[in-house]
């Protein structure tokens, strides 16, 4: 989720939008754009390793940075 933007952007297009960090700032930082911008999201602070993707619960999933997580899960 980062900043937000992505969620905000999809948020202004009249998705219902629920994002995850494990960064508890981008989180704070996310809230607070969207807070700024007039949207409503949803934010989570959890890993991915632990995000509950479960079947038939999104309509869309954008998954941004993957390789980022994926070096991150190789470095442990």
């Amino acid at each position: 989720m980062g900043q937000g933007r992505n969620s905000i952007y999809l948020a202004q297009q009249g998705w219902s939008v629920t994002g995850f960090d494990i960064a508890d700032e981008a989180v704070a930082s996310a809230k607070a754009r969207a807070e700024k911008e007039s949207v409503k999201i949803n934010t989570i602070l959890e890993p991915i390793e632990t995000f509950d993707f479960a079947d038939s619960q999104w309509d869309l999933i954008a998954l941004f940075m993957k390789d980022a997580w994926r070096k991150r899960s190789l470095i442990k």
